[in-house]
């Protein structure tokens, strides 16, 4: 018996993820930001550790270890802290930052040849050298990695590190139950010019985005959206570097809002006490290099501000999901995305086709509007002939141009019929499923993954195709 409340999709993939480790295999488990990964997958360790197995949490970031481990304490999972200088002490589960471990490989070596079970939270990073010297070390240990975006910027496969994707409910399921609260997004247009901007590992570079976002003329049409759509309420900015949260925490300032930067390389107690400022309602407004893309969990916030462009659909969703947690006295959410992200990549709850083999993002997804009068942004859908927010008439083939790269035509069989079979094998079920839209795609991933003829009858019958 639980002493966790569970929802019923949480005690279904706790079950799903502990009959992959008893098979002895490595699965990636795959939730939307805000869906109660991180509950789960401390079910798993309490059930692990308790039959014997030691277990190891390991964070992204140094900074991120006292904030799970104050996550993990509200979940009342007992636990010990690894970090330079302090004794290790006899418990069934240790959370470490992957820097602490990778720094210190000799030292904790011993150590790490006792624990049976990894889990990975943000387990998109876990393909990077720190974490490979690491998992060489744990050569005893299953892996469980937990991440919300499963795919990479760079096209690399965690199917490097696991071998099983379990996959928990949709976005679009999870808001649809309540479980999540629904977004509206506004993408008021900034005509950046973003073609000499290098590509570094799949996204921009850093410093030259900075060059161009951080300047008045970004910062105050932002400062001026955000009094026109969500003023004074709870808010994090994403921005480009720290120089950049500190230059839009200034201008906020100004306008007469209670704002100030936060960032990874702050004083601890300080960073602590920013985010409870916008918990408590002391601060209306964070601005974020970083931090509050991953692992940040601040319920009231209702309103995200897009400063930084990206690549990268993974970032983009890590970003998005900041403020889509049910709270007391929130509806609805609000992105206002002022670089133009959700032209790029599509609206936050597409559904997209990923793989354990990897492989640059599916940008195949359903193309978006932008109203020209109130910068309301909703899916493509013929039979709309005006803005939902404003009631401007909506010339639909005309905004097409707006839309995700591509023919400006929704057509989800391409999805499947462009993926490898390699990738159909290691894909997650559920998006492939809810992809799939032919026999002929089912066939496709019944060949990929072995399944027998029947299922093929039985899927088709389910989703009312002929077969």
């Amino acid at each position: 018996m639980s002493r966790r409340q569970l929802r019923p999709y949480q005690v279904e993939d706790r079950e799903k993820i502990l009959r992959v480790l008893r098979q002895r295999r490595h699965p990636l488990y795959v939730l939307p930001t805000g869906g109660g990964k991180t509950t789960t997958f401390v079910e798993v360790a309490e059930i692990v550790s308790g039959a014997g197995w030691p277990t190891l949490i390991l964070t992204h970031r140094w900074e991120l270890l006292s904030q799970a481990s104050q996550t993990l304490h509200r979940l009342r999972l007992p636990h010990g802290l690894i970090y330079p200088g302090r004794m290790l002490a006899q418990e069934d589960v240790y959370v470490a930052s992957i820097d602490t471990l990778a720094s210190r490989l000799d030292n904790y070596a011993p150590f790490l040849t006792k624990i049976r079970l990894v889990i990975v939270d943000e387990a998109h990073h876990a393909v990077c050298g720190k974490y490979m010297r690491v998992f060489d070390a744990l050569d005893r240990a299953l892996r469980l990695g937990v991440t919300a975006t499963p795919f990479r910027a760079d096209g690399t496969g965690l199917g490097l590190v696991f071998d099983t994707a379990v996959e928990g409910p949709s976005m679009s399921w999870l808001t649809e139950q309540a479980y999540l609260v629904p977004v509206d997004i506004y993408a008021p247009p900034l005509h950046l010019d973003l073609r000499s901007v290098r590509i570094s590992c799949g996204d921009y570079s850093t410093s030259e985005l900075e060059r161009i976002l951080n300047n008045p003329d970004v910062t105050e049409p932002a400062v001026q959206q955000y009094a026109r759509l969500a003023s004074g309420r709870p808010t994090i900015f994403f921005c480009v570097s720290r120089a950049h949260c500190v230059h839009v925490a200034e201008q906020l300032t100004k306008a007469g809002y209670a704002a100030a930067p936060v960032d990874g390389k702050m004083p601890e107690e300080v960073r602590i006490a920013r985010l409870k400022g916008l918990a408590d309602g002391t601060l209306q407004a964070l601005t974020s290099c970083e931090l509050v893309s991953e692992g940040t969990d601040v319920p009231n916030v209702e309103v995200g501000v897009m400063l930084r462009p990206t690549k990268s659909t993974g970032l983009f969703q890590q970003q998005g999901g900041r403020f889509t947690r049910p709270s007391v006295g929130k509806v609805r959410g609000i992105l206002i995305d002022m670089v133009g992200n959700t032209l790029e990549h599509g609206m936050l709850d597409e559904e997209r086709a990923w793989s354990l083999d990897g492989g640059h993002e599916h940008r195949d997804v359903t193309p978006v509007h932008r109203c020209r009068s109130c910068f309301r942004v909703t899916r493509v859908d013929d039979r709309r002939q005006h803005c939902q927010e404003c009631g401007e008439a909506l010339p639909a083939r005309k905004l097409a141009a707006l839309s995700v790269p591509g023919d400006g035509k929704v057509n989800r069989r391409r999805v499947i019929a462009s993926m490898s079979d390699d990738q159909l094998k290691t894909g997650g079920y559920r998006t492939l499923m809810r992809l799939a839209s032919s026999v002929d795609d089912l066939e496709r991933i019944a060949r990929a993954k072995n399944y027998h003829r029947g299922w093929v009858r039985h899927q088709a019958k389910e989703k009312g195709l002929a077969a």
